[in-house]
């Protein structure tokens, strides 16, 4: 599935494939599957965010038709550079739903995201 998402005011196309989760745990040794899984919609921490942001990073990058094995997290920093933090929270709803192919139920990404936005 590739989509193009607003993260700020930056468009950024993002694609998700099988091979996604290969790429995650290439350039960052977690399994992004496993992280998912574990996470609590009730509870989503600094933590979350930023394997969420990791995974938007690799969905990126795979649209833009980056060879993925060049790339490191010194990469990843780079990229986040180029938003905001809040820009990237907000985010979170729609990187997770197109690695997951619209799978997820939009009351509990909103739900989710107005408790990130509170806590600050």
């Amino acid at each position: 599935m590739q989509k193009t998402i607003k993260i700020g005011d930056v468009e950024v196309a993002m694609r998700a494939s099988a091979a996604t989760a290969i790429r995650y745990r290439n350039i960052f040794h977690g399994d992004i599957m496993k992280e998912l899984m574990e996470m609590d919609p009730e509870k989503i921490d600094a933590s979350v965010i930023e394997k969420i942001q990791k995974l938007g990073f690799v969905m990126a990058k795979s649209a833009e038709g980056v060879t993925m094995t060049m790339l490191t997290e010194d990469d990843y920093v780079a990229w986040l550079d180029k938003f905001d933090s809040i820009d990237l929270m907000t985010a979170s709803k729609d990187i997770v739903s197109i690695y997951l192919g619209g799978k997820v139920s939009e009351s509990e990404l909103k739900k989710t995201e107005t408790e990130n936005l509170t806590e600050k």
